[in-house]
């Protein structure tokens, strides 16, 4: 479990995804993005094979409230990993995040 706080260094920037595009643009003075409280299980299914799941919630502070986002934002992410005999190791990742409105 863990708990993380988003504040913006600067009011001249806004919120970027992780494709590096601009998702919220600044257009308020506010510097506190948002709280977030998440989760991590895992499974090792064999000294090959590993799960893990991740799941977050993110509540709105005043910057996203005051650029239209005040709903919280559901994150899930399934990831698995497999090594092989020869120490090479292939991890695969799916994130999906919702929107409730």
């Amino acid at each position: 479990m863990d708990y993380v706080a988003f504040w913006r260094f600067s009011t001249n920037d806004g919120l970027y995804n992780p494709a590096l595009m601009l998702d919220y643009p600044s257009v308020n003075n506010e510097r506190f993005i948002a709280n977030q409280i998440g989760a991590i299980a895992g499974y090792e299914i064999n000294k090959f094979i590993s799960i893990e799941l991740e799941s977050n919630i993110i509540f709105p502070g005043a910057f996203l409230k005051q650029s239209n986002q005040g709903d919280p934002l559901y994150h899930f992410v399934f990831t698995t990993a497999t090594n092989s005999f020869l120490q090479y190791s292939q991890i695969r990742t799916t994130s999906i995040l919702l929107l409730i409105i």
